[in-house]
């Protein structure tokens, strides 16, 4: 899964609106479906015993190569002080990190359905200090 655009707006003390733009990427020929989960999100240098800061709802995606998943909603913060530090990293860093854990089922044509675990660190570019 890779993000390739991102857009936070009307921020509360409890949650903020969320529009992402994903790409999920397979190069499987059978056209895997993943239904539609949740995922944890949290910074990567929480690790190993992670802090989530919100919790994303992933629509199913039958992934067929390269496929665009928009993602929009409104996003309950759980842990403020770590939604305050993914957003400095946003602001201050040339590229970022941060990770999604969740549980997914994974169904592909003609195998049996499997219950996944869906752990990623995703990089993607901040804002570099100083443009405009």
């Amino acid at each position: 899964m890779e993000i390739r655009s991102q857009v936070i707006r009307n921020p509360t003390p409890q949650s903020v609106d969320i529009v992402l733009v994903t790409a999920s990427l397979s190069n499987s020929s059978l056209s895997p479906t993943l239904e539609g989960f949740e995922v944890d999100l949290f910074l990567q240098d929480t690790l190993p015993n992670y802090k989530p800061f919100a919790r994303l709802a992933i629509p199913s995606i039958r992934s067929t190569g390269e496929t665009i998943v928009p993602i929009v909603q409104t996003l309950r913060i759980s842990d403020m002080d770590q939604f305050i530090n993914y957003n400095k990293l946003i602001v201050s860093s040339t590229e970022y990190s941060f990770g999604m854990r969740g549980n997914v089922t994974l169904r592909q044509a003609g195998l049996p359905t499997q219950q996944l675990v869906f752990n990623k660190i995703i990089t993607s570019n901040g804002i570099v200090p100083g443009m405009k």
